[in-house]
């Protein structure tokens, strides 16, 4: 399995002036130990922002628009799935969009708002996700 410092450069999270999360998929980990390891990083790079305010809400912004190249299965396996599930159910995270072009990306996106009960859409346009993040909520 790669180190952590490694897989940590597969993923980008960081947190915008409009109270938004970013996690932006750089590469897709084949490997399914690494992919799940990346995953749970991802998770920790999240919560570390969510608990520096726990009263505070955000909206939940992933571009995985780069794994829509190739096979995109390798990104979501049943572990990564969970995972994903675990950070869209928190409680701060209001609205969730995935940025992706992936016909597969979008059915694992419906599963996991299914599964979180959560607002979550999918986009081919970052401009529309940041004019969603800024409607009302109904």
């Amino acid at each position: 399995m790669k180190p952590d410092e490694e897989l940590k450069k597969t993923f980008k999270v960081f947190v915008d002036e409009n109270d938004v999360i970013h996690l932006t998929a750089l590469i897709i980990e084949k490997n399914p130990e690494d992919n799940i390891r990346s995953t749970e990083l991802v998770e920790e790079a999240i919560l570390n922002i969510l608990n520096k305010n726990l009263q505070k809400s955000y909206n939940f912004f992933v571009n995985i628009l780069t794994l829509g190249k190739g096979k995109s299965g390798y990104a979501f396996n049943s572990k990564s799935r969970k995972i994903g599930v675990r950070i869209a159910s928190n409680k701060q995270l209001k609205k969730i969009a995935f940025l992706t072009s992936s016909i597969f990306l979008k059915t694992v996106i419906g599963f996991i708002a299914k599964a979180s009960g959560k607002n979550i859409k999918g986009f081919t346009d970052k401009e529309a996700v940041l004019k969603w993040f800024r409607e009302e909520a109904i």
